[in-house]
């Protein structure tokens, strides 16, 4: 590999990580405890802030919802392309992929029970 192309296998395997990594950044900053001020003798403002919070914590949790599923993309372009590299130059031929097939299906045929 040279150049560009071990530019974007790195950046494909890395960014599957960098994606999750994303992903638990908003996803703790809906948890991580922090302190409102509100006046709670008047209930309009305090709804208002509770409103507030539930939008802000569910715009974050839909960040990292995205985040996370976004990850499996380059996860699986990355799979694809490991197998790739692993398969050597040429792919399979059809005759091949089914004499693999036929060959796995032979052993896990039940044998009868000679006794």
């Amino acid at each position: 590999m040279q150049g560009t192309e071990a530019d974007f296998s790195i950046l494909l395997f890395v960014s599957p990580i960098v994606l999750w990594l994303v992903c638990l950044f908003f996803a703790v900053r809906v948890i991580t405890p922090e302190t409102y001020k509100t006046n709670l003798s008047s209930p309009e403002l305090a709804e208002q802030l509770y409103l507030d919070l539930v939008s802000y914590k569910h715009r974050n949790l839909k960040r990292a919802y995205w985040a996370f599923l976004a990850g499996f993309v380059p996860l699986v372009v990355a799979g694809v392309y490991c197998l790739r590299l692993l398969d050597g130059p040429g792919w399979y031929s059809k005759a091949e992929i089914n004499q693999c097939f036929d060959f796995a299906a032979s052993r896990l045929r039940v044998k009868p029970d000679p006794g």
